[in-house]
């Protein structure tokens, strides 16, 4: 796997190889590539309640552990807010 660095978009480009093999057993090797961006707390925030959803919880990771600064993943609870027509 190969990460590159970040551009002045703040994306970053990961990209490797992985081997599959066949019901035969024949090996063929693909290539991937996935350009992302990492967002942070407040602007995950901002996109979702932007979106029209209104902020529950959110995690420093998947299994519901507080979130902080240093966390390393961010998990939002969020729901729909229904239109009041």
């Amino acid at each position: 796997m190969v990460r590159r660095t970040m551009d002045a978009s703040q994306r970053q480009v990961l990209e490797g190889w992985y081997d599959i093999v066949d019901a035969t057993g024949a090996l063929r090797r693909e290539h991937y590539s996935k350009t992302f961006r990492y967002i942070y707390k407040d602007e995950g925030v901002l996109m979702l309640e932007g979106a029209g959803f209104e902020i529950e919880s959110v995690f420093g990771n998947h299994a519901g552990a507080p979130w902080s600064p240093f966390a390393q993943k961010i998990t939002f609870v969020a729901r729909k807010i229904r239109d009041a027509a």
